[in-house]
C-alpha cells in the first residue's frame, strides 16, 4: 500500500496464499502488479487472518480462529516503475517546446545558413550511460544527429544539439528528439525562411464564361522537397494585371492548406457571364502563411511568416458565348405553308443575335444559309448586319437549283467572330426549323 490507500486490489495473482506444502507452515509469495498501478513506492502488509484449510492432510478439515489475527509490515519495500517510462524536456534557443504556435508565440524562424540549437534533458529510471540520444527532421524521418551520454551518466543528463540549416529545405520542420529504443519523444517546430518554388497547371487553356468551369492542380516545394503546411491563394489576373478573381466561381475556398505530400487543388465551377472576355492569367501566391493542425503534435497557426512567392503567370483565355434566336422565315407571293419552293419567291428569314448574356450584338454580319440536306450550299446571305438591337432579317431569291420541297433542304443562320473582327467569341450556329 501506499499512504493509507489499499492498493492490493493490483496484486496479480489476487489473494490468499496457501502453503506450500500444504499443512505445513510455508508460503511463496511471488506476485505481480497490474499494470494500471500508480509508480510509487509501496509499504508491504503480510496478514494472517487465523484461518486453517487442510485440504487432505491428513484429513480434510478447516478452523476459522480470527483471535489469532497477526500481520506485520515492510515499509516501502515495493518500488513500482516503468522501464519505458523516459522524460524528454526540449527546448530550441533556450525555449521550451509548446502545444500551439501562432503569431503570439512563434516558433524559431532561421535563414538557411544558419546554426539552430536544441537543448535537450532526459530523464529515465535507469542510468543514461552509453546510450544514444537522437534528433530526427521528423516530416522526412531524417537523422539529423546522435549523441551518446558518457559512461557512468546517471539517469538523467542533458546536450544541445547543434544543427546547421543549410542542410534543411525551406518551409516548416517538425523536429523530433528521441533516446535509445524508447518511444517516448518531444516534437518542436522551427521555420526555414526560404523562397519556395510553386507549379500550377489547369486542364484547360480556354473556358467559355458562364458554361464552363476548369480544374488546377500545383505543388510546393523548396530544393527538391514537397512542402506541407503552406496557405496559398489562387488569383485572377485581366490583361492589365488587375486582380479580378471575383469571377471565379469557386468549389471551395480561394485559399487552401497544400496536402502532406506538397500537392493542391482548385475547382472553378464557371466564370462569372458578366466577366468581359479577353485574355487572363491564374496566379498562385503564397504569402507567408502557414497551418498545421496535427492530432498529438503540436498546432502550427501563423498569418504571415515566411517570405512571400508566386507562381508564374499561367496564360489563360476567357471567351464570351453568342446565342441566335430564332424568329421565323416565310416566302412572298407565295405562302410556304404548303411545303413548296416557288421560283422567283422571296425568302425572308429573321431573328436576334446576342451575348450570353443577353446583350444585344448590334452592328454584326451574320450568314444565312438554304442548304440541301447533304450540307451543300445552295443559296446564302452573307451581307446582314443586325440592327440595334441585335435583329436581322435577310432575304434570299429562290431560283431554279432549289429542290421543290421545303423538307429537302435546311436554313442555317450562322455567326463567325473573326469576319466580325472579334476575339475570345465563341461562333454559333442555329437550324430553322
Amino acid at each position: 500500500m501506499n499512504s493509507t490507500l489499499d492498493y492490493t486490489g493490483f496484486i496479480t495473482p489476487p489473494n490468499p496464499e496457501y502453503p506450500t506444502p500444504s499443512g505445513s507452515n510455508f508460503f511463496d509469495f511471488s506476485r505481480g502488479v497490474d499494470p494500471g498501478i500508480p509508480l510509487d513506492n509501496y509499504t508491504l502488509k503480510l496478514e494472517f487472518n487465523g484461518y486453517f484449510d487442510f485440504f487432505n492432510y491428513p484429513y480434510p478439515v478447516s478452523f476459522n480462529l480470527g483471535y489469532l489475527y497477526n500481520s506485520v509490515e515492510i515499509p516501502k519495500e515495493l518500488y513500482v516503475y516503468d522501464s519505458n517510462q523516459v522524460t524528454i524536456l526540449l527546448d530550441v534557443e533556450w525555449n521550451p517546446t509548446r502545444t500551439f504556435y501562432d503569431d503570439f508565440n512563434l516558433p524559431e524562424r532561421y535563414n538557411p545558413v544558419d546554426t539552430a540549437h536544441f537543448q535537450v534533458q532526459v530523464s529515465h529510471v535507469f542510468n543514461l550511460s552509453d546510450n544514444p540520444l537522437y534528433i530526427y527532421d521528423d516530416f522526412t524521418n531524417t537523422l539529423l544527429d546522435t549523441y551518446y551520454f558518457p559512461t557512468l551518466t546517471g539517469p538523467s543528463g542533458s546536450y544541445q544539439f547543434n544543427i546547421s540549416t543549410a542542410s534543411l529545405h525551406g518551409g516548416l520542420h517538425r523536429i523530433r528528439v528521441q533516446y535509445h529504443t524508447y518511444s517516448t519523444i518531444n516534437t518542436t517546430y522551427i521555420l526555414i525562411n526560404d523562397t519556395v518554388d510553386i507549379d500550377a497547371n489547369p486542364d484547360k487553356n480556354e473556358v467559355t464564361r458562364g458554361v464552363e468551369g476548369f480544374g488546377l492542380i500545383g505543388s510546393v516545394q523548396e530544393s527538391g522537397e514537397y512542402l506541407r503546411g503552406l496557405k496559398v491563394s489562387i488569383i485572377l489576373l485581366n490583361s492589365t494585371y488587375d486582380d479580378v478573381t471575383g469571377y471565379l466561381n469557386l468549389v471551395g475556398s480561394q485559399s487552401i492548406i497544400i496536402n502532406n505530400d506538397g500537392f493542391f487543388s482548385y475547382t472553378i465551377s464557371s466564370i462569372d457571364q458578366i466577366c468581359p472576355q479577353g485574355k487572363y492569367y491564374i496566379r498562385i501566391d503564397f504569402n507567408g502563411g502557414i497551418e498545421y493542425p496535427n492530432t498529438g503534435f503540436p498546432n502550427v497557426l501563423l498569418t504571415d511568416y515566411m517570405i512571400h512567392t508566386n507562381s508564374s503567370l499561367i496564360p489563360i483565355n476567357i471567351t464570351a458565348g453568342t446565342i441566335i434566336i430564332q424568329e421565323g422565315y416565310h416566302t412572298i407571293p407565295h405562302d410556304i405553308s404548303g411545303g413548296s419552293w416557288w421560283v422567283d419567291d422571296t425568302l425572308f428569314v429573321y431573328g436576334n443575335l446576342t451575348w450570353d448574356n443577353g446583350a444585344a450584338m448590334a452592328n454584326m454580319k451574320v450568314n444565312i444559309t438554304v442548304q440541301l440536306l447533304s450540307g451543300e450550299i445552295i443559296a446564302f446571305n452573307d451581307t446582314v448586319v443586325t440592327d440595334q438591337w441585335g435583329g436581322f432579317n435577310a432575304s434570299l431569291i429562290i431560283d431554279g437549283t432549289w429542290p421543290n420541297y421545303v423538307s429537302e433542304t435546311k436554313i442555317i443562320v450562322y455567326f463567325d467572330p473573326q469576319v466580325n473582327n472579334l476575339e475570345y467569341v465563341e461562333p454559333t450556329e442555329l437550324q430553322f426549323t
